[in-house]
């Protein structure tokens, strides 16, 4: 079950100065012992420091039986947990951790995971983690040319004899690579809109990098967590920045060790 070592010779980015990101999830789903969201949310309100609130999502009104037998509502989250920095969604079959922005930096958002990992450990009632996953959703403002947004990224798409460089595209592929599937989506022109600040257009561009698990072994699964998020992380950034292209990547202005 221990994930493979990261094999590359890419001299990676330590920090970008403009700061693309808008939105990050790490999901773990796994078989529970009971309906996890009827249990999850008052174990993290009671063993998390910090938690403001805990509201149901809409979800919530959908009944058990229809959410078990619908496979796109297995996983739907229930449960939406603020928690200083961060949120969490609970489902009975999942628990997210996300950030609300500006991104604390993978340090904090990793001991976030970690904290909230050892609740559900310590709980007892997971039977089998089935995946993980870690997603970064970016958005790169370019306004309504198609032409600009392209040529953020390292895509080319011909279809027939045209070669698509200034047209609207929404592209999503999955990459599996050294034990990891990686869903990439770009779209060349979509709208953001963020508290308190006007809406922009532009490009976004969202890597899913999620690694399924066989091993039965919870004990295992936990105590490797840790090095599994680093690994899972050092893989999702180097799809990010190999999904940029060159000007793309100087737009965001670099910064190296």
């Amino acid at each position: 079950m221990t994930p493979p070592v990261l094999d590359s010779t890419v001299k990676l980015p330590v920090k970008l100065a403009k700061e693309p990101l808008i939105d990050v999830t790490f999901e773990l789903r796994f078989e529970a012992n009971v309906p996890a969201a009827s249990v999850i949310p008052g174990l993290l309100f009671g063993k998390l420091k910090g938690v403001e609130s805990i509201e149901a999502l809409p979800a919530m009104q959908i009944p058990d039986s229809v959410r078990s037998s619908e496979a796109n509502l297995r996983f739907a989250p229930l449960n939406r947990i603020t928690w200083g920095e961060f949120v969490i969604i609970v489902g009975d079959r999942m628990v997210g951790v996300g950030c609300m922005m500006p991104y604390p930096g993978w340090a904090r958002f990793r001991d976030a995971i970690l904290e909230v990992s050892q609740v559900l450990m310590d709980a007892g009632l997971i039977k089998a983690v089935t995946r993980y996953s870690l997603k970064y959703l970016d958005f790169f403002e370019t306004g309504q040319d198609h032409r600009l947004a392209l040529k953020q990224f390292n895509v080319a798409i011909r279809i027939g004899t045209h070669l698509i460089e200034a047209e609207n595209l929404q592209l999503r592929s999955e990459i599996p690579r050294a034990g990891y599937l990686h869903g990439v989506q770009v779209v060349s022109s979509a709208m953001i809109q963020q508290p308190n600040m006007p809406s922009k257009v532009g490009a976004i561009l969202e890597v899913d990098t999620l690694r399924e698990i066989t091993d039965p072994d919870i004990t295992i699964f936990f105590t490797e967590l840790p090095r599994s998020l680093d690994m899972i992380h050092a893989e999702n950034k180097q799809m990010f920045f190999e999904c940029l292209s060159e000007p793309g990547l100087a737009n965001l202005e670099p910064r190296y060790e």
